[in-house]
């Protein structure tokens, strides 16, 4: 992925997405889906641990824990990262969908499938979509649960440079919730962030807006569904090639 998913990774993976399916008792509800909503839930009390561990106000814990839940909610958002390169999320517990256009140049399309615990990976090129199955390591930026809990601990370790605040706005409609990190006077700045770093989430915790030391980005379109067929393969995938591949045996 390009540069903004990775400052992404970096700042929101930890705060990414919100909980928005009951656990128990719901007709219809996947043994899946009932392991992503009780995953979110610990995904939940462990950001608020580690918030309290620190000795972030209750405002903080209480952002980091709705956000770090959302990865059971459903919804598509888009992302405007600028220089011409949009990022769409589909999101449905167990099963997730990222788009990324323009990052392989003008028009071009890039998209991973994770329905379950299979991944596919697509691209498309001239009208035409590619994919690979059984890929172990997609590039799925900040829109993962593991990368929610993969840096989570890195935007708590900010709490020794930087100070949090947490502030109400206005955005796409929504009354979001923004938690700024502005760097003490004697502390120096971590690259990533520089001076000053800013994350938004929807009501739901799903991530709208991320400032920091590079272009902001901003999700320009939010909405708590996602459209019919979003989680179907473009094109059958070819079995992805691994380097534990054998040759055949020599001929005695």
């Amino acid at each position: 992925m390009t540069r903004s998913v990775r400052r992404l990774s970096r700042l929101a993976s930890s705060i990414a997405v919100a909980v928005a399916l009951m656990a128990g008792g719901c007709g219809g509800v996947s043994k899946q889906q009932h392991d992503a909503v009780a995953a979110a839930r610990i995904r939940a009390a462990q950001a608020r641990a580690i918030a309290q561990q620190a000795r972030l106000g209750p405002a903080v814990q209480e952002f980091l824990a709705k956000a770090a839940a959302a990865s059971s909610v459903t919804y598509t958002v888009v992302y405007d990262q600028g220089n011409g390169q949009t990022t769409s999320v589909f999101a449905r517990a167990p099963d997730r969908r990222i788009d990324v256009v323009g990052a392989s140049g003008a028009g071009s399309t890039d998209r991973v499938i994770i329905r379950g615990s299979d991944t596919v990976v697509c691209h498309l090129n001239a009208d035409r979509w590619a994919c690979v199955s059984g890929v172990e390591s997609a590039p799925g930026g900040p829109f993962t649960p593991d990368a929610i809990t993969q840096t989570i601990g890195s935007l708590v370790q900010l709490s020794q440079t930087y100070d949090f605040t947490v502030s109400q706005r206005r955005m796409l409609g929504l009354d979001a919730s923004c938690l700024a990190a502005a760097r003490r006077a004697a502390a120096a700045a971590d690259p990533t962030v520089g001076d000053h770093a800013l994350i938004c989430v929807a009501p739901s915790g799903v991530i709208l807006r991320v400032e920091d030391s590079g272009n902001p980005v901003q999700a320009t379109s939010y909405r708590e569904s996602v459209p019919s067929g979003a989680f179907q393969l473009p094109a059958r995938p070819t079995p992805a090639v691994t380097s534990t591949s054998t040759s055949p045996a020599p001929q005695p």
